[in-house]
């Protein structure tokens, strides 16, 4: 079980607050000969602070930042399930399924934004505070998820070599805040559901290669086995190790401007088809209609696509090998 430290993070909040919070800057002269201010004597003189009550309170302008009073710590359970067989002596296979989910995770989001729930709306009757421009609202409402397939292939050292690798495919899911900044990944306070999508260090697939080979070379190996103990310092011991990943890249997403009245949201474009085959020779310009929206929020979740990786690439090429190779066997 893990535990996060972004509720610190939040607390200063708690005290940096209208009429809780006085900035004095002290500084000395550099032309007077004596200092002014004198650690442990005057550079903390002591302030009078604003009292807080309910006149005050609703007199309060400006940017605001809420924290939720009830919460709680955030937590992951995790859990696993394997199965492996042996291969002659050294060879070792195993499968494995890995998951974990995570709860009560740290979100911020604009509690005076101007969403609805049934509708992608920017309706200025649901901003609640008028005399604010925003409610920044730290909370506990934030889900993970994480699954994986995980195939192993382990070659044990022997005879100076040995080898491992391992390929994964995952998807890991958030609507939660995924960074300790003051920002927020939210667009629409009144349907957190319409948030989750890919966390951003989603990597849907990864394999990964090592491995170790002590070269034959120097007295008792396979080459040079009577060379000179002199020459078998300089020439002998020596080994070859590496390590190559190959992978999909991490998640992104593409923000559009802003047309709402809407000021600390994450404004995301709209998604127009699955990225996938949907999108082939269709021409755009018959989606104008929504294009053109105005005082919209989008219909598009967090973090929808994914980097090109050195597995894309890989990918890329032989499938372009493959085509011409069709293409040659077809005249042939």
């Amino acid at each position: 079980m893990y535990f996060a430290s972004q509720r610190l993070l939040d607390q200063q909040f708690s005290i940096v607050a209208p009429g809780v919070s006085l900035v004095q800057a002290v500084a000395n002269s550099i032309s007077e000969p004596f200092p002014t201010f004198v650690l442990g004597q005057n550079v903390f003189p002591p302030l009078t602070t604003q009292t807080i009550t309910r006149e005050f309170a609703d007199n309060i302008s400006g940017a605001i930042f809420a924290q939720d009073t009830g919460l709680r710590t955030p937590y992951v359970e995790q859990w696993n399930f394997s199965v492996q067989h042996t291969v002659g002596e050294r060879n070792l296979i195993e499968v494995a399924y890995v998951g974990n989910q995570a709860h009560k995770l740290n979100s911020r989001w604009d509690a005076n934004d101007c969403s609805v729930a049934d509708s992608l709306a920017c309706v200025p009757s649901a901003v609640r505070w008028s005399q604010y421009p925003f409610v920044l609202f730290s909370t506990n409402d934030g889900n993970s998820n994480y699954h994986a397939l995980v195939a192993k292939f382990h070659r044990q050292f022997s005879r100076g070599f040995s080898f491992l690798a391992n390929y994964t495919w995952s998807k890991s899911l958030s609507n939660s805040m995924e960074s300790g900044g003051a920002g927020t990944l939210v667009q629409r306070a009144a349907c957190r559901r319409c948030d989750k999508g890919l966390a951003a260090y989603n990597v849907p697939q990864r394999f990964v290669v090592s491995l170790v080979w002590d070269l034959p070379f120097g007295q008792g190996q396979r080459f040079l086995s009577n060379i000179n103990p002199v020459l078998d310092h300089i020439l002998g011991g020596w080994a070859v190790s590496t390590i190559t990943t190959f992978s999909q890249g991490n998640s992104f997403e593409v923000n559009s401007p802003n047309v709402t009245s809407a000021i600390f949201s994450d404004f995301r474009a709209d998604r127009l088809c699955d990225g996938r085959k949907s999108l082939s020779n269709r021409d755009l310009r018959k989606k104008r209609p929504l294009l053109d929206r105005l005082k919209l929020l989008s219909n598009s979740r967090q973090w929808i696509l994914w980097q090109l990786g050195i597995w894309d690439t890989l990918r890329t090429w032989s499938q372009q090998l493959g085509h011409r190779n069709r293409k040659k066997h077809h005249r042939s």
